[in-house]
């Protein structure tokens, strides 16, 4: 019998597959296996893996399908009792298996268990996870601090990180895979262990299974794209889990943060997030039914689901006021192209001041003459050209400079507005189709 399964969801993954698979097979443990499941990399990952280490199970993905459909993937081929989902940015420590397997025995039943997880200067990432109310931002018990053995007691917590968490096989048939349906790398950990916590299992910590993250990431920090798969997934979180008044609180408040500074990707990432959470709400309100039933007052109250939805589509429209999209006038009428990067780049190149060459068409006398006029000029006029052109080229390249940046920034804004543009649309089609899928629901949405 398989004792555990070690599933590594990898993705543009060679920098990090080496130290990652060459630690989890130096593992002292009788039995497991590792299930490497490749997301449709482009640099070599899945040749990599099933060049240097054939051991390992390998699924190849044709596309990016995201952290829990990927694992999803991973955890059906496995046949462990313990199915363990591990980061490619991760190097385990020696023990870091046994001490999992261990840590399930403290408590009777089925389980979720976590793990220590230290930055590479040893400082604390992860020793167990909780979220603050109403905004369901995670927060992690010992972030940034030196471990010095203050979070070293085995305990209950809310959740575990999905850097490196496990599950009893006996768990997953009760809760069920990742939902797939949050976001593609956002929440889908934190909602298994709530869901876990709905049906009356424990999500463990144990500080004794530890490991390293370099904390990589898919997306550009602070990127439209990024804000977007957070925010949607955080308020897809909240519409899933959170009870009646923390969920009444959560859209007064995103209300509100939506009238202070925010930046354009963030702000328009909010109002997509919002209009997409809306429209899917008969989603959310079944699988909310499945995990709290009759006990939840949002299953009773219709009216309660009336004042959500009204709430985070007023903070859709803030989110756009914030953006200054609504008053911009390409956000309503078509636009000239811009200028293409090779225009600009020619533009610089004349912006480049040349001095004078003189000529002369005059056969034999005209190279005399040429060498006369070009001494007579640089004894007589270069000096105060020279002074004159250099004014003119740091002139010339300041307004470069400038027009560069100008260009980027209406470059960007005509992109975000067009996304937003094409989200509405497609969003819009979505709403006006609700009525006909309200009593339907599509195999991805069951958890």
């Amino acid at each position: 019998m398989t004792q555990a399964s070690i599933i590594i969801l990898t993705w543009q993954g060679m920098h990090y597959l080496d130290a990652c698979l060459t630690a989890v097979f130096s593992q002292d443990s009788p039995s497991f296996e590792v299930i490497v499941v490749d997301n449709g990399s482009t640099d070599g990952s899945a040749d990599f893996v099933a060049a240097r280490y054939p051991q390992a199970k390998l699924i190849r993905n044709k596309h990016n399908l995201g952290f829990a459909a990927g694992n999803n993937i991973g955890m059906r081929a496995a046949v462990g009792e313990m199915l363990i989902l591990l980061n490619q940015d991760t190097v385990v420590s020696p023990g870091w298996l046994q001490a999992l397997v261990a840590g399930t025995t403290r408590k009777p039943g089925p389980c979720i268990i976590g793990c220590k997880i230290l930055y590479p200067d040893g400082t604390i990432q992860h020793a167990g996870g909780y979220l603050e109310r109403p905004s369901a931002l995670a927060r992690h018990y010992g972030y940034r601090e030196h471990d010095n053995g203050q979070w070293d007691a085995p305990r209950d917590v809310e959740f575990v990180t999905g850097a490196a968490i496990a599950i009893t096989r006996s768990a997953l048939n009760i809760v069920g895979e990742l939902d797939e349906g949050l976001s593609i790398a956002y929440y889908e950990d934190i909602d298994w262990c709530f869901r876990a916590r709905a049906a009356g299992l424990s999500v463990q910590y144990e500080p004794a299974a530890m490991l390293i993250h370099l904390e990589s990431s898919s997306f550009v920090a602070g990127s439209y794209e990024q804000h977007l798969s957070f925010h949607r997934a955080r308020t897809g979180f909240v519409l899933k889990h959170w009870p009646a008044a923390q969920l009444y609180d959560f859209v007064v408040a995103e209300s509100a943060q939506c009238d202070t500074t925010l930046s354009t990707d963030d702000a328009i990432a909010r109002a997509r997030a919002y209009l997409v959470n809306v429209s899917r709400m008969h989603v959310l309100q079944r699988k909310r039914e499945r995990l709290y039933g009759n006990q939840d007052i949002m299953q009773v109250d219709g009216n309660g689901w009336d004042f959500v939805a009204k709430n985070l589509l007023l903070a859709r429209v803030k989110a756009l006021n914030r953006a200054s999209l609504n008053s911009m006038p390409f956000a309503t009428m078509p636009l000239a192209p811009l200028p293409s990067e090779a225009d600009v780049r020619a533009l610089e190149r004349s912006s480049a001041l040349q001095e004078m060459q003189f000529k002369s068409s005059i056969p034999v006398l005209g190279a005399l003459l040429v060498a006369f006029r070009t001494a007579w000029y640089g004894m007589a006029a270069r000096w105060a050209v020279h002074y004159v052109v250099e004014q003119q080229r740091r002139f010339n390249q300041q307004s470069m400079e400038m027009f560069r940046t100008m260009y980027q920034t209406i470059a960007r804004m005509m992109q975000l507005n067009q996304a937003l543009l094409d989200d509405d649309n497609e969003l819009s089609d979505q709403i006006r189709r609700l009525a006909e899928v309200v009593e339907r629901d599509s195999p991805k949405d069951r958890n």
